[in-house]
């Protein structure tokens, strides 16, 4: 909000689901990465194969798309778009078999969990699976949260900065190597042409 990100921003917004991000009049699709590690504390830590199987089925989907993207389709053919939809509608029924609404007042405890899981999975699941049907959303939003994490780590550690210019400088720093590395260039290289005097920088779309 104070740097006017989501006002300037176009394409879809990914994210884990929280509902306060639904406020924002944009596009939404949700992180499958979020997904992957709730169904493995479901389907392993609680024993639960449909979870297993619907984690296997997102992974699935994910590799159809990139080597869809690899072979130079933009779009997953009808028969794969219908067979994974139509899986993925039967796991979906069976975890709620196997998880009813928990009882009126429970907060906790892995049924309200699996539960609650289920029910984003099942009312949302046009932006769980938009990655199948819009290859410019991608499977997770890892990137974006790799981008970010170092800030806010630098944030916590002893000392963080001491001015507002040295978290600046950081950003500078860090947004022009994750520059670097994005395009698969050298990251040494680029800083040697940075201190050069021609930084690099990616061209114009």
């Amino acid at each position: 909000d104070d740097l006017g990100v989501i006002g300037a921003m176009s394409g879809v917004a990914i994210h884990d689901g929280w509902k306060p991000y639904r406020h924002y009049d944009v596009d939404h699709a949700l992180c499958n990465a979020h997904h992957l590690r709730e169904l493995n504390a479901v389907g392993i830590g609680w024993d639960q194969g449909w979870a297993n199987d619907l984690a296997r089925l997102l992974v699935e989907a994910k590799h159809a798309v990139e080597d869809a993207q690899a072979a130079g389709a933009d779009c997953l053919e009808v028969g794969v778009l219908h067979s994974i939809r139509v899986r993925y509608g039967r796991l979906v029924a069976k975890g709620f078999a196997a998880n009813p609404a928990p009882e009126v007042g429970k907060r906790s405890g892995y049924e309200k969990e699996a539960f609650n899981l289920l029910v984003r999975l099942d009312g949302q699941r046009d932006d769980v699976l938009q990655f199948i049907t819009d290859f410019n959303v991608p499977f997770d939003n890892n990137q974006a949260e790799r981008d970010i994490r170092m800030v806010k780590l630098q944030q916590k550690i002893s000392g963080s900065w001491r001015t507002l210019e040295g978290a600046r400088n950081f950003c500078a720093i860090r947004s022009y190597t994750s520059t670097l590395r994005k395009h698969d260039r050298n990251v040494l290289n680029g800083l040697r042409q940075l201190f050069d005097g021609q930084a690099w920088l990616p061209a114009p779309t």
